[in-house]
């Protein structure tokens, strides 16, 4: 069973600001830098909306809003969660 509790879109995304997301899903195990790359993937934020990419947290930008997402286990490798803060 697998459970994504993510926006639908960058759109959502940046609409949502700062908040938490989760994806429980035991098909797509991983470290935190592969989380947060499914993330990013899932959620089609755009190649050119990557301002920053450490592995485990990535600043996002859409020319209005800055965002940044990190990724971090929330006790297994199937487990991942995310915590999204608005940078000013």
């Amino acid at each position: 069973m697998s459970d994504y509790s993510i926006p639908a879109d960058s759109d959502e995304l940046f609409a949502n600001g700062e908040t938490h997301y989760h994806i429980h899903d035991h098909e797509r195990s991983g470290d935190n830098i592969f989380a947060l790359q499914l993330f990013i993937e899932c959620v089609d934020v755009p190649e050119q909306f990557i301002v920053e990419d450490n592995g485990t947290q990535v600043i996002v930008c859409n020319g209005e809003k800055t965002l940044c997402i990190d990724s971090g286990g929330e006790g297994d490798f199937h487990l991942h969660g995310y915590d999204v803060s608005e940078v000013k």
